[in-house]
C-alpha cells in the first residue's frame, strides 16, 4: 500500500538527524573485470570491482591533463562512469562531541537507485528507491510514500554526496585540484570551501570509475561529516532492491 505526502517523509528522515543532513547538502549545493584492493590507512580495507574499458578510458583522460584548481571540474566531469553499480559506504556525522554513524548502501539497475542506510546498531534509517521523476520512500509498516525528485534526492536519501556536488560548486568555491595514489590506485583530490559555512571539504574522487572515493567535510579544524567508500562492485545488484513492498517496480518506471 503507498501512502503520500511530505509529512511521511519528514517523520521517517528525523531519525537520521535530517536538519544537519539537509543543511550539508544545500551547503555543498560484465566480462574483463578484476577484484583488487584499496588500503585504507588505519581504517581497514575498500574492496572495489571495476573493468578494463573505464579504467582506460578515465587513465587517459587523467595522463593528457595537469588536474589543477581550474580544470579539476572539467576532467571530473568527462570521466566514464558505470550505469550498474553497488556500493556501500561509512558515514559520520559530527556534533560537537557527539557522533553519529550509519552504513549507505547504494545500488542503481535500469535507471532506478536503490538507497539504504542503516544505524551503528543494524537498524534501519532510510530506504528508498529513486527514479528520474519520483522518490519512494518505504516505512516500516509496509507502506510507502511518492513524490515528485528533487535535485538532491539522490544525495538526500544515501547520506552521502556524489561527484556532482563538485560539479555544481562556483569556480571560487574549488581551492584546489590534483591526483593522488592511494596505495597505487589513482584518486582526483579537490579541496573546497563553502563561502556560506566557512566548511572545507576533502575529495577524492576515483579515476578509474569516477565515483565517489571519500569526503571529510571540517569546520574550524572540527570534523563535521565524513564518508568512506568500502565496498564497489560492478556487478549486476540483485533486483529485489528495486521493488517496492509490494513486488512491483515503481509505476513511472514500467
Amino acid at each position: 500500500m503507498k501512502r503520500k505526502g511530505r509529512a511521511a517523509l519528514i517523520a521517517a528522515l528525523t531519525v537520521v538527524a535530517i536538519g544537519i543532513v539537509v543543511s550539508y547538502m544545500l551547503s555543498l549545493s560484465l566480462s574483463g573485470r578484476e577484484q583488487y584492493t584499496i588500503t585504507l590507512p588505519g581504517q581497514g580495507t575498500a574492496q572495489i570491482s571495476d573493468t578494463h574499458q573505464l579504467l582506460e578510458e578515465n587513465r587517459e583522460i587523467i595522463q593528457t591533463v595537469a588536474v589543477n584548481r581550474d580544470n579539476v571540474q572539467s576532467v571530473i566531469a568527462r570521466l566514464s562512469r558505470p550505469e550498474v553499480y553497488q556500493c556501500t559506504l561509512d558515514v559520520s556525522y559530527y556534533y560537537g562531541d557527539d557522533q553519529a554513524d550509519f552504513q549507505a548502501t547504494v545500488a542503481c539497475l535500469n535507471g532506478i537507485v536503490s538507497d539504504r542506510v542503516l544505524r551503528a546498531d543494524g537498524s534501519q534509517a532510510v530506504q528508498a528507491l529513486i527514479t528520474s521523476e519520483s522518490v519512494y520512500l518505504m516505512h516500516d509498516s509496509g507502506e510507502y510514500s511518492v513524490f515528485p525528485k528533487l535535485a538532491d534526492d539522490d544525495d538526500l536519501y544515501a547520506c552521502t554526496p556524489t561527484y556532482e556536488n563538485i560539479l555544481n560548486l562556483p569556480r571560487e568555491s574549488i581551492l584546489d585540484g590534483a591526483v593522488e595514489e592511494v596505495d597505487g590506485h589513482l584518486c582526483i583530490s579537490v579541496t573546497t570551501r563553502d563561502r556560506m559555512t566557512g566548511e572545507r571539504s576533502y575529495w577524492r574522487i576515483l579515476a578509474d570509475n569516477g565515483l565517489l572515493f571519500s569526503v571529510r567535510t571540517e569546520l574550524s579544524g572540527k570534523a563535521v561529516y565524513r564518508a568512506q567508500l568500502r565496498t564497489l562492485s560492478l556487478e549486476e545488484p540483485d533486483a529485489t532492491l528495486f521493488r517496492l513492498p509490494d513486488g512491483e517496480l515503481p509505476t513511472d518506471h514500467e
